[in-house]
């Protein structure tokens, strides 16, 4: 059958056509060239799994690294260097790409999507630098993306969209690959591993670490910290997309991803969200607690009200949803910030979650980036207070965080912003596979069970990695 032609408003060109047969995926392996590709999927229905972003290809790219920023556009033979500060720079494209939006259209029309690592918070933050970055991976990394297929899980509806010259053109011939269906594609080839994952922590040091954090906590200096280790292992053949192909299928997440860059791949399976902006509304949707899902269906239900009923659990949690409160507070409307969902539950493959929403109304006078910026990284990852937590981090994790606790988000032309928080999340680089796990210590944690909590949490990344 014959694809229906594009409609145009602008500069846009979009189609719109049942979803059928594809899944994410399955566009991603159709779409994707070899250069910097990005997919950003939500794995599960509900409120938070509605829309997935399949951006098959870069316009341009825009990277930093520290103060340098570099910007690698149409024809560039080389990245050409920029100056300023990367959000400013970001802010400024955005600017410069702004379009009102299509009514009826999804929320991301082209835009920018991509990471932002956790050690770009030392351009606004002043924080130590002791960390050791062995990756050398940007900081920021966001696609310009002018060519797009989006999804609707929920009406089970696919888009085509693009901007700028030929973009009629790319919409109609997306339209007919589309009208044809995914065909047979041979299945990627999973990573493989020389060797298991090893943490550069025993348990006995990630217990010490802990430790020392209850030592600042009852020195006064903080009440909670979100504490990681990580783990690596030498790559021995297969592909990242493989590893996420795997992923998706052991453990479907609401804010997966997967980022092909320049010489790295991210794997997210992540659960939970950082922020998302929609019509001037800004919401955030910590995790904080975490029990390990029983193997008898039977026994879940118990389980979760168990957790939401634990003091410790509980207690973490709520002091958490007050930070992120306070952060939306600093770009919101006097008296607009509320949760709107208090310490439900929600399960995953290895494990049961307490989740909560916090949304306010944005300032007329503040703009996503200024989101950003307020409640990145999250405090949920970081800890409260969140920049003495992230000083103390510093000092007690030997190695860079990098993307882990940093985010995939895309930055829609039309206004919209998602952002997710890179856990659960692996990346490949210099032929090694790397992932870090952590977890939240407060007052009466004990040592021990803390370490027991990380390994639950990585669970599902091990079972991928070796195939199981």
């Amino acid at each position: 059958m014959r694809a229906a032609a594009p409609a145009t408003c602008g500069d846009l060109a979009h189609l719109a056509r049942p979803l059928g047969p594809w899944d994410p995926a399955a566009l991603f392996e159709a779409f994707a060239g070899h250069g910097p590709a990005c997919l950003l999927e939500s794995g599960l229905a509900g409120a938070t799994g509605r829309w997935s972003v399949v951006v098959p290809e870069a316009a341009a790219v825009l990277a930093a690294k520290g103060c340098s920023v570099t910007f690698a556009g149409p024809g560039d033979p080389v990245a050409r260097p920029l100056a300023g500060e990367p959000l400013h720079l970001v802010r400024r494209l955005l600017r410069q790409r702004a379009r009102p939006p299509v009514a009826g259209l999804p929320p991301f029309q082209c835009g920018l999507v991509g990471m932002v690592g956790y050690e770009l918070v030392r351009q606004w933050e002043r924080l130590p630098a002791t960390t050791v970055d062995d990756t050398g991976l940007p900081e920021l990394y966001l696609l310009v993306a002018d060519r797009c297929l989006v999804v609707d899980h929920d009406a089970g509806r696919l888009w085509a969209l693009a901007r700028g010259p030929e973009a009629e053109r790319w919409v109609a011939e997306a339209g007919e690959r589309l009208a044809a269906g995914p065909g047979p594609r041979p299945r990627p080839e999973p990573l493989r591993l020389a060797a298991p994952p090893r943490s550069h922590w025993s348990p006995a040091a990630y217990e010490a670490r802990v430790a020392r954090i209850l030592d600042y906590i009852r020195a006064g200096d903080i009440f909670q910290a979100n504490l990681s280790h990580r783990f690596q292992a030498p790559v021995a053949g297969g592909t990242p997309w493989g590893l996420y192909r795997r992923l998706r299928e052991i453990n479907p997440a609401p804010f997966g991803g997967y980022l092909a860059g320049e010489g790295f791949a991210v794997v997210s399976n992540s659960p939970e969200r950082l922020l998302r902006v929609a019509d001037r509304w800004v919401e955030s949707r910590p995790i904080a607690g975490t029990f390990p899902r029983p193997r008898a269906a039977a026994e879940l239900a118990a389980a979760a009200r168990a957790l939401r009923a634990h003091p410790k659990e509980r207690a973490e949690h709520l002091m958490l949803v007050d930070l992120i409160r306070n952060d939306l507070g600093r770009v919101c409307l006097y008296g607009s910030v509320e949760v709107d969902e208090l310490l439900v539950t929600e399960s995953y493959s290895h494990v049961v979650h307490l989740v909560s929403n916090v949304r306010g109304r944005l300032h007329p006078k503040r703009d996503r980036i200024d989101c950003l910026r307020a409640c990145f990284p999250g405090g949920t990852i970081t800890g409260v207070p969140k920049v003495r937590c992230m000083e103390i981090l510093d000092e007690l994790e030997p190695y860079a965080r990098g993307p882990y606790t940093g985010s995939l988000l895309y930055l829609s032309d039309a206004g919209a912003m998602d952002a997710n928080i890179l856990i659960r999340t692996a990346v490949v680089t210099g032929g090694r596979c790397l992932f870090h796990v952590g977890g939240g210590i407060v007052a009466d944690s004990d040592p021990a069970r803390e370490y027991r909590e990380t390994l639950h949490k990585a669970a599902a990344l091990e079972a991928a990695l070796a195939g199981e």
